[in-house]
């Protein structure tokens, strides 16, 4: 396979540590040794119709009940209209944007995705996204330590614990410190008090949820005036969908404001 970088002296010597002389005895071993699975009692095939009646038929014995779990993930409506839209050939193109006039759906996309993003977020300046709501949360951390040349990051509990859990991972190899500052038990939201506590002249960035993890929604006015007078950067993990009717991060006054887009 040219695609893979192994050499002749590679294969050669991958085949001699398995003890076959060529891939065709390595085959041949494979199969001895991992048989295929019997097959009996399998039912006759279906057709794409008789498919469709038998895995709506299973669908119907589902109820349909609305969920609380929540998660980062949760229920909303996408209209109809969207998947069309996005369809047309004017967006939906598969060149890769380097050249502008052969790619002119992708960068259209993207030019319309940082235009909504800034109005629900209301910060001036989106970028053209990251990998997921995790990963910027991370690059958000990275952000804070290069612009004011600190190295410890405050975050809320209260936060994701799948983003917090990735924070930490990324940041082990990296100079940051990472302090996590407990929830208020009787809450279940940001300890404003120990968030502002925490607060000093070493501190690159803190970071909250806005709504929270567990659908809170908290006032984080006096935490962002906070911020300021100590030139610590203030990073909102947002919500996109729940943006649409709260007030933005940026009216609140927070520097940085990161999410996934899944929910879009």
């Amino acid at each position: 396979m040219p695609y893979i970088a192994n050499t002749d002296a590679d294969r050669a010597d991958m085949l001699k540590t398995i003890g076959c002389r060529d891939f065709t005895e390595m085959w041949a071993a494979a199969q001895v040794n991992t048989p295929a699975p019997p097959l009996d009692g399998l039912p006759d095939g279906m057709s794409e119709a008789e498919l469709l009646k038998y895995f709506r038929m299973l669908s119907e014995k589902n109820t349909d009940v609305t969920g609380f779990v929540g998660g980062g993930f949760y229920d909303h409506l996408i209209p109809a209209a969207v998947d069309t839209v996005i369809s047309r050939s004017e967006f939906y193109t598969s060149y890769t944007p380097y050249q502008p006039e052969a790619s002119q759906g992708t960068l259209q996309a993207i030019y319309e995705y940082q235009s909504v993003m800034s109005r629900l977020t209301g910060m001036d300046v989106v970028n053209a996204s990251l990998y997921d709501g995790g990963s910027a949360v991370y690059e958000s951390a990275l952000m804070a330590m290069r612009i004011n040349r600190r190295k410890k990051i405050i975050i809320s509990e209260a936060v994701s614990p799948v983003y917090r859990t990735m924070l930490k991972s990324y940041a082990a190899n990296q100079p940051l410190e990472i302090i996590e500052i407990p929830l208020d038990p009787e809450n279940a939201d940001s300890n404003l008090n120990s968030l502002l506590t925490a607060l000093d002249s070493e501190t690159a960035a803190v970071i909250v949820q806005y709504p929270n993890f567990f659908g809170t929604i908290e006032a984080w006015d006096e935490l962002t005036a906070r911020t300021k007078e100590l030139k610590v950067l203030s990073v909102a993990v947002c919500y996109p969908m729940a943006l649409a009717l709260l007030r933005t991060p940026g009216e609140i006054g927070f520097d940085i404001a990161v999410g996934d887009g899944q929910c879009l």
